[in-house]
C-alpha cells in the first residue's frame, strides 16, 4: 500500500481489484474523473508513477523502461498521458510472467494509445461513483448476492433513508470527496463546478480537438431530459439542435457523443432480448443514462427543492440512481444490467443476468401507488419468457423463471407481496 489514508471509505470494488491482481498480470481501472480510481488503486499498489507530473511524462518519452523499476504492483496514474505506457506494460507483464504487476488508471479512453489489446494480460475494471451503501445512506440490510444465492432467505427490513436525505444524496452524487464531507447544501455547488468544467475543458482531453461548451451543454441537457428513456439518437440530436436554435451536423454530434463516452460521463443501458417465442417486437434503443444522476440534475439546473415539487421528474432520477447502484452491486457477481420493453408498453426497468443463466427482473418506482402495476408487469413478462416447460432458449442460454422479481422503492419497509414480488427500499440494498 502506497499510503494509509484513515479517511478512506471502503469500496465494493476493493475486493474485485484484489481478485483481479491475483489472476491477471495487470488491471486497468476506468471510470469518470473524481470517482476515486487513484485513491482505491493506491490501497493495493506498492509504487506510484503519476503522469500528472510533466517530468514523468517527459521521462516516458525518453526512458520509459526506468518507470517500471518500482515495487509491484506499480500504479500508473492517468496512464494515457504517458508515452507508450500501455504497450510497455504489456511487455513488462510478458517478461515477468507473473500476476499483480501493474495497475493502470484512466479517466479518458484513448484507444489510439494502444498498439496491442492487452488481451489475456490486462483485465479491465470499470469503476462507478459511490453507491448509497458505500456512502452510508443505505443500511445494507438486504444483500443482492444473497437474493440470488438463496431468495428464500429474504426477510423484512426497514430503511433509515428519509425523503430529504435521499434528495440530498441524489443531487450530491456518489463523488467520494463530497461524500466524505458533512451534509452542506453548498457542496451541491461543487457538482455544478464539475459539470461546468466538463463543458469547458474536459472533452478536449479525449483527442486534443476543440469542443464548443455551448454544444456540450446542449447535448447533455438533451440527454438529461431523456434520462432513463429509450430515446433514439435522432431524438437527442434534434432536441439539442432545438435548444441551440442552430444546426449541428450529425457528424459533429457523433463526435461529441464519442468524446462524452470516452470520458465515462454517459452510461447507457442496453435492451434485453430473451428471444421470446411470439410475434411481440421489442424496443432495441439503449436506455439513456449518466454515470451519476447528479450530473444530469446539474445540467438541468435542478435542486432538492425543485425536485421535491416535481415528483414526476424525480421518478426518472430515482431510476437513474437505482441503475447506478445496481451496476455497483452486481459487479462482484460478474453480472450484466439491461432493461426490457416491448412496443406495446410491457416493460421492466432492469434485468440483472449472471453468467450461469440466472436472472432477476427489477422495477424502480418512487411512488408506492405504482408498486401494483410494476409487479403486474413483471409477472406478465415472466409468463412471456417462460414457456409451458419452464424453459426458453436464447442462443446457448436457457432461461427459466427469474430467481426473484423486485420493486425498488423509496419506501420505509421491505416485504414480500402475496404474488411473490419483493418490495425493497433502495435504502436497504447492498451488494
Amino acid at each position: 500500500m502506497i499510503n494509509s489514508n484513515d479517511t478512506y471509505i471502503p469500496r465494493i470494488v476493493d475486493r474485485e481489484l484484489e481478485k483481479m491482481l491475483r489472476i491477471s498480470g495487470g488491471v486497468l481501472i476506468t471510470g469518470p474523473k473524481a470517482c476515486g480510481k487513484t485513491t482505491t488503486a493506491k490501497r493495493q499498489a506498492n509504487s506510484l508513477v503519476s503522469f500528472q507530473d510533466p517530468n514523468i511524462r517527459l521521462l516516458s518519452e525518453t526512458d520509459s523502461l526506468s518507470l517500471f523499476n518500482g515495487e509491484v504492483p506499480i500504479l500508473f496514474d492517468e496512464w494515457q498521458d504517458g508515452f507508450g505506457i500501455w504497450d510497455q506494460s504489456r511487455r513488462f507483464i510478458d517478461d515477468k510472467g507473473s500476476n499483480g504487476l501493474v495497475i493502470l488508471t484512466g479517466s479518458v479512453n484513448k484507444k489510439g494509445n494502444k498498439l496491442h489489446s492487452g488481451y489475456g494480460r490486462i483485465a479491465e475494471l470499470k469503476m462507478y461513483t459511490m453507491s448509497l451503501f458505500e456512502s452510508g445512506e443505505s443500511n445494507g440490510s438486504i444483500s443482492l448476492s444473497e437474493l440470488f444465492d438463496n431468495p428464500n432467505s429474504f426477510r423484512s427490513a426497514k430503511s433509515d433513508l428519509s425523503f430529504d436525505d435521499f434528495l440530498y444524496a441524489l443531487c450530491r452524487g456518489g463523488w467520494p470527496q463530497l461524500v466524505k464531507q458533512e451534509r452542506n447544501d453548498e457542496l451541491l455547488e461543487e457538482v455544478d463546478n464539475m459539470y461546468n468544467n466538463l463543458c469547458s475543458r474536459s472533452l478536449s482531453e479525449t483527442d486534443n480537438s476543440k469542443y464548443r461548451p455551448q454544444w456540450i451543454d446542449a447535448i447533455l441537457k438533451s440527454y438529461a431530459r431523456n434520462i432513463c428513456t429509450p430515446a433514439s439518437k435522432e431524438t437527442i440530436y434534434n432536441d439539442a439542435k432545438s435548444y441551440l436554435n442552430r444546426d449541428i451536423s450529425i457528424k459533429t454530434f457523433d463526435r461529441y457523443l464519442d468524446a462524452l463516452n470516452s470520458l465515462f460521463i454517459l452510461d447507457d443501458v442496453d435492451s434485453w432480448n430473451p428471444n421470446i417465442r411470439s410475434k411481440t417486437t421489442m424496443v432495441s434503443n439503449k436506455k439513456r443514462n449518466f454515470i451519476d444522476p447528479s450530473l444530469a440534475i446539474s445540467a438541468l439546473g435542478l435542486s432538492p427543492k425543485s425536485l421535491k415539487n416535481d415528483t414526476h421528474t424525480l421518478g426518472y432520477f430515482f431510476e437513474s440512481l437505482c441503475l447506478r447502484d445496481l451496476r455497483v452491486y452486481i459487479s462482484p457477481l460478474n453480472g450484466r444490467l439491461s432493461y426490457f420493453r416491448t412496443r406495446n408498453g410491457l416493460e421492466t426497468d432492469a434485468v440483472i443476468h449472471l453468467r450461469d443463466g440466472r436472472y432477476a427482473l427489477i422495477e424502480c418506482k418512487l411512488s408506492q401507488k405504482d408498486i401494483d402495476q410494476a409487479s403486474s408487469n413483471m409477472n406478465e413478462i415472466e409468463k412471456s419468457i417462460v414457456d409451458r416447460d419452464n424453459k426458453t432458449t436464447d442462443s446457448n442460454i436457457t432461461y427459466g423463471k427469474p430467481v426473484f422479481k423486485a420493486v425498488l422503492t423509496l419506501g420505509e419497509y421491505a416485504y414480500r407481496r402475496e404474488d411473490g414480488v419483493l418490495v425493497i427500499p433502495i435504502g436497504c440494498l447492498k451488494d
